[in-house]
C-alpha cells in the first residue's frame, strides 16, 4: 500500500494502527471530505494507478464523495 487515507473520526484508529505497525507517517492522511481526498491523491494518479475505495454507503452518498468517484473512475 503506497498511501492510506482515512475519512472521519471513526476511521482514525485505522491510521493510528498503520503507524503503530510501521507505516511511514508521510503516507497516512486523515480527511473529512471527498475533495480533500482527491487533492491528496491527484499528484499520485496516472493511467496505471489503482485506487481501492472502501467507503461506507452513508458516506459515499455525500456530494463530495460522489464527485471524488466521478473524478477518479475512468
Amino acid at each position: 500500500m503506497d498511501l492510506l487515507l482515512v475519512v472521519g473520526d471513526e476511521a482514525r484508529e485505522i491510521g493510528r494502527k498503520a503507524l503503530e505497525l510501521g507505516m511511514e507517517p508521510d503516507k497516512v492522511y486523515y480527511s473529512n471530505s471527498g475533495t480533500e481526498i482527491f487533492n491528496i491523491l491527484q499528484p499520485h494518479l496516472n493511467e496505471e494507478s489503482i485506487v481501492l475505495l472502501k467507503i461506507p454507503h452513508r458516506v459515499m452518498v455525500q456530494d463530495t464523495f460522489k464527485e471524488l468517484k466521478a473524478k477518479i473512475i475512468v
